[in-house]
Order: structure tokens, then C-alpha cells, then sequence
């Protein structure tokens, strides 16, 4: 249970909203936005990713939702999978309250946009380009709106949008609250918000740099002809686990995606040039735990906010050590634990080793599973499961223990069950290189 120093503060609508999502206490990014002195002041929000900024957001806002008529709150995001994220995130939280919000996107409908907009909602969540157009053509009122909301800001700049934020934070009233949300804060993040910020107070749920302590990094040194034999064998020796893998392009994705799934895994992908529906059918696949694995570019991954992500596989190490925050912060989410595996060619080492220690992080190295200790394990998994004592997951009737009777003097016939029981799996483990 919320204390009621907390319920007092938040209030009962939002209290009760975040009770009946399981919410005991705050994160410490949530607890900061709550502060006394923070208050009414222009927010510089940074913490580790998946530590609960989206809710830290809704939070913020809770003043100028509640105080006032139209819209009152804009939160502008880089990716249209994120945009969707943070409106299911805010959408539950401003239940009680029966806050309306809209998303307008690019690749989304303009008709269904301009409906939602007519309605005058409390909170509009938004891409750059799409909002600008909006604002540009008059669609958005914008009179009452009493905060901005920049929601992992640098990647915004990453992706070529600080005219388009400008643009949005000039079009605003005066006045209005502007809150820049960031897991990095380099120079060119810094500038943005000098110039759309006034006298603002940075909240740190973790200290800027401080690696997510849920996350083992681990650096696997591979062959470069290799990589895709590695990626198997890492997910032969993990089967089970939910895997997001990043590759650098949208050929790198299509590429990777088809070499695995022609090794027999259920493959997932997510690019650019996907339209809205296809990444929305790869994402709810992979959120259900249909996949074995997603394959996607850093810009798609963006808002993928999957709780039960337990590996992160790097198919070549990231250009910076922000994209590699950014793409771990991917595992390790709300308290789990998580792994991050960077795939590394002897002469990528020394560069890869100065972009891990830029993004503080302490690693080790581990070999990448050999074909034979994977068959070692998968054997051990079959007899445990043939063997295992306690109630059956198979039902055994009378038929098949006489039938097992039969055949129990028969080595071949055992072999051939053994055989049929393994032919069943989706890869067979590869012959890598040991380095």
C-alpha cells in the first residue's frame, strides 16, 4: 500500500491508480518529481532507462491537468512506438480522472487525428513532425497548454527534430512549463534545453552515468563470419528467454531476421520502413512471448517497453556509448535482472572496450556456448524431463507403460524415441570459432 503522505500529496484518483497497478512505493525518479522544491519549475529529468520516467511524467503533470480546461500538457517523443508507450502509460494512470488523451503520429491517420484533436484533449502525445504539421495547419489548440514534455530528448536530436522542437516550443504560450526527459544529457541536449528551458531544476532518479546495477554486460569475442552462428548458439543455450537483438540498419535487420528464422526460430522484426500495422503485430508477438527473438535498428526499438526482457544481444557493438545505454536499458527493467551481450571481432576490441567504459559499465568476457556443451545441456533438459519424479506434465496411461515395457530391452528402439524427441527443436547448435 501508498503511504498517505503520498496519497495526500498525489492525491486519491492517482493513488488509487497506481495501487491497482501493483505500486507499493515510488521509484526514486517518480519520488523526485514529487519534491516541494521542484515544484512549478522547468524539469531536467534523467535516469536509467526502465526506471519509471514515464510515470515520473504523468506525475509531473498532475497540476496543470488538474487546474484547467483543453489541452493542457504535450508530451513529444522521437518514435512513434514510444508515443504509443507513453499514452497507455498516462492512460492508466489519469483514469480515475477520466483525463482523455490523444496520440497523433506520423504514419497514423489524419482523419482519426483530426477527431481526437476536435475533442479538446487534456494531454496530446506526439512525434515532432506530425505535431508541428498539426500546429502549422491550426488543428491543435494550444491557448490553455501548461506544459511541454520532451521525452528522451536526445534521440529526438539524434534523429535530425531540434527545428521541429523549436518550432513546437515557440508556438506555445508563455508561460508554459517545458520538461526535458533523458536518460544522457551530452552538450547537444544541454543547448536544447538552454534554449527552450527557463531557470530549470535537474531531477535525477540515478546519477547521470550510473549503470543499471540489474544488468550483467557481457562481451563474447566472435569470428567475423561468425556472428550468426554465435546469435544461435546463444539462443539455444537460453532457450526460453525473451530476446531483443539490435542490428545497425534496416538490410542488417532483414538480413539477420532471415538467417534465423531459416535456422528454425520464430523471428520478429522492426524497422523503419515498416508501416504502423506490421510493427504493431511484431511488437504485440514479442510482447506475448510468441518469438524467440526480435530483431530491430536502434530508432525502431525506441518505446519498446517489454518488463520481461531478459537478453539483449548486440549483433555489432554500437557506434557511441549513449546508443549502447540506450539499447541495454532494454533489460533490466523494474527490479529484473538482465543480460547484455556484445558480439566482438578481435580488432573491434580496444574501440569497443573504450565505448563500454565511456558508458561506465563493468564487463566481462564469456565465450559464446560451443555446439557441444549445448547438446550436453539439451540432453540433461530431455532426461530430467523423461526422469523428473512428482506429477507428469504428460499424461502416461496404460497403454503407452505396456508399450514401454515392450521396448525397454530394445536400445534401438529408445534411440529412435531419443531421435524423434529432438527432432521436434528449432536449430541445431553451430561449430564456432573458440577466441
Amino acid at each position: 500500500m501508498l503511504s498517505e503522505e503520498l496519497k495526500t500529496k498525489i492525491g486519491a484518483e492517482l493513488a488509487s491508480a497506481l495501487e491497482k497497478r501493483g505500486f507499493e512505493r515510488l521509484t526514486p525518479v517518480q519520488e523526485a518529481v514529487l519534491e516541494t522544491a521542484v515544484a512549478d519549475r522547468d524539469l531536467r529529468i534523467s535516469s536509467q532507462t526502465g526506471s519509471g520516467k514515464t510515470v515520473a511524467i504523468g506525475l509531473a503533470l498532475r497540476d496543470p491537468i488538474k487546474n484547467g480546461e483543453g489541452t493542457r500538457a504535450i508530451v513529444v517523443t522521437p518514435t512513434r512506438e514510444l508515443a504509443k508507450q507513453v499514452e497507455e502509460e498516462l492512460a492508466w494512470l489519469y483514469a480515475p480522472l477520466h483525463v482523455r488523451i490523444a496520440s497523433v503520429t506520423g504514419g497514423s491517420s489524419y482523419r482519426d487525428e483530426l477527431r481526437a484533436l476536435r475533442a479538446r484533449p487534456a494531454i496530446v502525445v506526439a512525434t515532432p513532425g506530425r505535431l508541428r504539421d498539426h500546429l502549422e495547419r491550426g488543428r491543435l489548440e494550444v491557448e490553455n497548454v501548461a506544459a511541454l514534455v520532451l521525452d528522451e530528448a536526445d534521440r529526438m536530436l539524434d534523429m535530425g527534430f531540434r527545428e521541429e522542437v523549436e518550432a513546437i516550443a515557440a508556438a506555445l504560450p508563455e508561460g508554459h512549463r517545458t520538461h526535458l526527459v533523458s536518460a544522457t544529457f551530452p552538450r547537444e541536449v544541454k543547448a536544447l534545453a538552454d534554449s527552450v528551458q527557463d531557470d530549470p531544476v535537474h531531477v535525477q532518479g540515478t546519477p547521470l552515468g550510473t549503470a543499471n546495477v540489474d544488468i550483467e554486460h557481457l562481451v563474447h569475442l566472435v569470428a567475423g563470419k561468425e556472428r550468426v552462428a554465435a546469435i544461435v548458439n546463444l539462443l539455444l543455450a537460453s532457450p526460453g528467454t525473451s530476446t531483443l537483438i539490435f542490428a545497425r540498419t534496416r538490410a542488417d535487420v532483414a538480413d539477420l531476421a532471415g538467417a534465423l528464422d531459416e535456422a528454425g526460430f520464430t523471428i520478429g522484426m522492426l524497422s523503419g520502413e515498416m508501416d504502423q500495422p506490421e510493427r504493431n503485430r511484431a511488437l504485440a508477438a514479442f510482447k506475448r512471448g510468441s518469438l524467440d527473438a526480435l530483431v530491430a535498428t536502434d530508432v525502431a526499438a525506441r518505446g519498446i517497453d517489454v518488463q520481461d526482457i531478459a537478453r539483449v544481444i548486440h549483433a555489432e557493438p554500437p557506434t557511441d556509448a549513449d546508443a549502447y545505454t540506450h539499447r541495454s536499458g532494454r533489460t533490466g527493467r523494474a527490479g529484473k535482472k538482465g543480460t547484455s551481450s556484445v558480439l566482438v571481432t578481435p580488432p573491434e576490441l580496444a574501440k569497443t572496450s573504450r565505448l563500454l567504459s565511456r558508458a561506465n559499465v563493468r564487463f566481462r568476457f564469456e565465450p559464446i556456448p560451443s555446439a557441444s556443451s549445448i547438446r550436453a545441456a539439451q540432453d540433461e533438459s530431455l532426461f530430467a524431463m523423461l526422469t523428473a519424479d512428482g506429477e507428469d506434465t504428460v499424461v502416461v496411461d496404460d497403454r503407452s507403460r505396456s508399450l514401454a515395457e515392450r521396448i525397454t530391452n530394445d536400445p534401438r528402439a529408445i534411440a529412435r524415441l531419443v531421435a524423434l524427441a529432438r527432432a521436434g527443436r528449432a536449430s541445431e547448435p553451430r561449430d564456432v570459432t573458440a577466441i
